[in-house]
């Protein structure tokens, strides 16, 4: 009879994707104690000397058969000369014995186990310990939870503590972390404690089967004074471990909110972690003064249990204002046939759910500087990107995996919603939650097997419908309202303070060209400067228009947007006029002191009138959005638009060496005709912005290992859709929300109203301007998507 055989390789493989990360790992093992019904578990890092240089010795003995004594010595002088200096006394010691008991060696297998062994990570636990017959047929055995049948043979054993797993993989954690593992363990009534000996190595081989690698069981004795307890000794280890990366990947950002920062419920199980033995590293609760900066604490409560008819309530809400203890919270109780109404989920499937608690704590970014903090304002930054990232899933007051982070793939799709709303949104960097879950209560929200989350099923769906209606749906709402005002009074001031830069910046160009016809009077030129003239009163008409337009000023927040959007434009445009002509009048003074009219003067003139030119054709391009013309929507050739705001920039595209590629459905653009229903001037205003940018950009820096200053526009004429790109230094995943925000910009000269602007009016005309979130290889984005309306029918 045929039966599965199962490949040794086939560990590694189930380990790799099962414990993805070096976090998850150790919190594996921190569960088993855990588990184990441990009052407390203690992690030793024990790393005297830096990972890498003990790699690269191991590589360079790898190829060879043996080791002479010249090696040793060689080898032991590069371990003594690299032991860090911050090793307590038992930690320096015990490295000095291994490095010394190196000239003793013959063996070059010797030599590799000593030199594994030097850095090592220890976890110890005094929980009920693992017999011998338990080691063998349990915890040999993959997949088989023996805590819980345990638990449930001994209720009095620590009958307040909810076991945290039961799926027998977190012994996987060992090869995640290391190559070689030693188990110890130990019950009370075991005589001996026995010991298991791994060399994951070993099972990493393609012709060898799992049950032909022997797994020996050997006796040792008990540690004295302690009745039970489980120690694991991983070696071999695969990545550096320093004071850094210990603070910041693991107490920081793991252990930190390992527990519930919003539950009241004090659990009794400290984690002692150790840097080579020195003192213990403190794991702080968040901090207070941080939580007292919270803009707004937001609670949902939702319970099925008890739901008699439609009147009844299933969930509750409550909005608090943190900072102003005046207002009274706002609460509200939202019925049975309320919730039918915008989720019909029948009964049954809700009570699957069970009753759940979701907490948030909002922060607006931008209030953190209003604060005064002072030199306070940086910890605080750090110390809320330590806790924001979204909505953390908390199983009986520990959390599931990485989740909350940016590491949970958005399991609640926060930022992909927030990504397509304008203005002030709740988004993973501005959100710490908690989603508060027990085993006992939500026995159909399952942990997937690699604590990356839940498993997707039909209550879990439902949950994150729940959370998105009533939970984020809700606090978006209040905060949406609230900002709307603050935003349009920001925009209003940015608008009426903006003209009179708008007017410098003119007046300064005018008194250039003034300039250069009292230098230049020869008949010679007399097209050119009449040319020059016209071009500018086009520019002073334009300018005078959008002046008007601020003096008549409506309420609406879509006028202000849209007059904000002129005026950020505006600026740049002037700003090259100003360049254009100053550069030109230094030049022609310099050239006609001979007062005789040259060729090279001749070619500055007919130079500067081409570039005026251009600019008319950037501001032409803002008419659409004069008061007269704004809300007039007409069906037009996107493509021929492009090509005219493109030969708007033709004098920079030249002037910084600016590769533009202008692509229709991956064609080079030409006569095609794609046509769109919009106010014109919107699509303006946007690739104004995103071009302006680009040009700023692609000037301080290129990606790395480019060479050539590059833009590219592709329109896709099925979707209508604009995608523009660059090859400048990109955007941080970070940022990727944050450069919408008003006033946010990483230029030094930015106002940060450009970006913003152009997103709200696209989304008031049913348009969308995004940044595509998937990162290029170096994790930078640089990609903007430009979703135009389509016509009814499209």
């Amino acid at each position: 009879m045929a039966k599965f055989e199962i490949s040794a390789r086939t560990l590694i493989h189930l380990g790799s994707e099962l414990i993805t990360s070096d976090e998850i790992a150790l919190y594996e093992l921190i569960k088993n104690a855990f588990d184990a019904f441990s009052p407390r578990v203690e992690v030793f890092f024990n790393i005297p000397i830096h990972n890498d240089i003990i790699k690269n010795i191991l590589i360079d003995l790898s190829s060879s058969s043996s080791v002479t004594d010249c090696d040793l010595v060689e080898i032991q002088k590069k371990l003594s000369s690299n032991m860090r200096n911050d090793l307590s006394a038992d930690v320096k010691k015990e490295t000095e014995f291994k490095i010394s008991s190196l000239l003793n060696i013959k063996d070059i297998n010797d030599v590799f186990s000593i030199l594994n062994s030097i850095n090592y990570i220890k976890v110890s636990d005094t929980g009920i310990g693992m017999t011998k017959n338990t080691l063998e047929s349990v915890f040999l055995c993959v997949g088989t939870p023996f805590k819980l049948d345990y638990k449930n043979d001994n209720p009095l054993l620590h009958e307040d503590r909810v076991l945290l797993g039961n799926k027998g993989i977190g012994r996987l954690s060992m090869m995640r972390l290391g190559k070689y593992a030693k188990v110890n363990s130990w019950t009370e009534s075991d005589i001996k404690s026995h010991e298991v000996n791994f060399n994951w190595e070993e099972y990493d081989s393609l012709s060898k089967n799992i049950n032909e690698i022997d797994i020996s069981i050997n006796e040792a004795n008990k540690p004295p004074n302690i009745k039970s307890g489980t120690t694991i000794l991983i070696y071999g280890l695969t990545s550096d471990w320093n004071k850094e990366r210990i603070d910041d990947n693991i107490i920081n950002r793991f252990l930190r909110r390992l527990k519930n920062p919003f539950s009241d419920k004090k659990i009794s199980f400290p984690i002692d972690i150790f840097l080579n033995n020195s003192n213990r590293i403190p794991i702080k609760p968040p901090s207070q003064e941080l939580w007292a900066l919270a803009d707004r604490e937001f609670t949902l409560n939702f319970d099925p249990r008890n739901i008699l008819d439609d009147a009844s309530y299933i969930l509750d809400t409550k909005i608090n204002e943190v900072k102003n203890k005046t207002n009274d919270p706002l609460v509200d109780y939202i019925s049975f046939q309320h919730f039918k109404s915008k989720l019909p989920i029948e009964l049954d499937e809700l009570k699957k759910i069970g009753p759940f608690k979701l907490n948030i704590r909002w922060f607006n970014r931008r209030n953190l500087t209003k604060d005064g903090l002072g030199k306070n304002l940086k910890t605080m930054r750090k110390e809320l990107d330590i806790w924001s990232g979204g909505i953390a899933i908390y199983r009986d007051h520990f959390r599931i995996g990485m989740t909350g982070s940016d590491k949970d793939g958005d399991w609640l799709g926060i930022d992909s919603s927030a990504l397509k709303r304008g203005g002030f949104v709740v988004n993973k960097i501005q959100t710490v939650g908690a989603l508060e879950i027990s085993k006992n209560a939500n026995k159909y929200l399952i942990d997937k097997t690699n604590r990356e989350g839940l498993v997707e099923n039909k209550q879990s769906e439902h949950l994150r419908s729940i959370l998105v209606q009533f939970g984020l749906g809700t606090l978006r709402e209040y905060i949406t309202v609230e900002n709307t005002i603050e935003a349009k009074t920001t925009l209003t001031n940015f608008v009426e303070t903006g003209t009179s830069e708008i007017e410098d910046k003119l007046l300064k160009s005018q008194n250039n060209i003034s300039d250069i016809r009292s230098k230049v009077k020869s008949s010679e030129v007399k097209d050119i400067l009449d040319s020059l003239s016209l071009n500018m009163h086009f520019i002073e008409t334009e300018v005078k228009k959008y002046n008007d337009a601020i003096s008549d000023l409506k309420e609406s927040r879509e006028d202000i947007l849209e007059l904000a959007g002129v005026g950020t434009v505006m600026h740049s445009v002037l700003h090259e006029l100003i360049r254009s002509t100053s550069q030109t009048r230094s030049l022609i003074a310099e050239l006609s002191e001979n007062s005789e009219i040259n060729d090279d003067i001749q070619d500055l003139l007919q130079k500067l009138e081409k570039e005026i030119k251009f600019i008319d054709i950037r501001m032409s391009q803002l008419d659409p959005l004069s008061p007269n013309k704004r809300q007039r929507k007409r069906k037009f050739n996107i493509v021929k638009l492009v090509r005219t705001i493109l030969d708007g920039y033709s004098t920079r595209r030249n002037r910084h060496n600016v590769q533009v590629s202008f692509l229709v459905d991956g064609e080079v653009a030409g006569n095609q005709v794609v046509d769109v229903f919009m106010v014109e001037g919107f699509v303006s205003l946007a690739l104004e912005n995103l071009l302006t940018n680009s040009f700023y950009w692609l000037k301080q820096r290129l990606k790395i290992g480019e060479d050539q200053r590059k833009i590219s526009i592709d329109i896709d004429s099925s979707t209508k859709t604009i995608i523009f790109s660059d090859n400048g230094p990109g955007i941080d995943i970070k940022y990727k929300e944050r450069i919408f925000n008003p006033g946010f910009s990483m230029r030094n000269d930015g106002n940060g109203f450009g970006l913003y602007i152009a997103k709200e009016v696209a989304g008031y005309h049913d348009a969308q301007l995004y940044l595509d979130s998937v990162p290029e290889e170096d994790l930078k984005l640089r990609t903007f998507i430009f979703e135009l309306p389509k016509e009814k029918g499209e």
